[in-house]
């Protein structure tokens, strides 16, 4: 993952195929897969503006899988940003991990290391609104 740009509403990231995959199937696993108590509130929406998600990762990353791309840039807002974390995070916290991979495509560490170079850059991007915002 290399991030391209970063604004206050939106950011911009190189991804391979793989990391693209995990956040699709964290966000198929919320929506399709998993109970998720308190949705809104850990999603940062609905279950159908997540769904919408969701519906514009799948196009992309089956275009990378036919034509082998193995990165593409992707453009998420804030909110979607947040929503993407969120469900990395419960599928973390919820799938077991004998299970994890199989569901996932993706084991837990690697999850995990996603997560852990998404959640500094939301922090940036909230620092970015505020400092907006004043």
């Amino acid at each position: 993952m290399k991030l391209k740009e970063l604004a206050a509403d939106h950011v911009s990231f190189t991804l391979s195929r793989h990391e693209l995959g995990a956040m699709g199937n964290a966000l198929n696993e919320v929506c399709n897969g998993l109970y998720v108590t308190d949705f809104e509130s850990k999603m940062r929406g609905k279950p159908e503006e997540v769904e919408q998600i969701l519906d514009e990762i799948i196009p992309v990353y089956r275009k990378m899988k036919q034509s082998r791309s193995p990165r593409v840039v992707v453009r998420f807002s804030s909110r979607e940003l947040r929503s993407i974390i969120g469900a990395l995070k419960t599928v973390c916290r919820e799938i077991d991990e004998i299970e994890f991979a199989t569901r996932m495509g993706a084991e837990l560490s690697e999850v995990n290391q996603i997560l852990d170079q998404l959640i500094p850059i939301y922090r940036r991007m909230k620092q970015h609104q505020h400092e907006v915002a004043d």
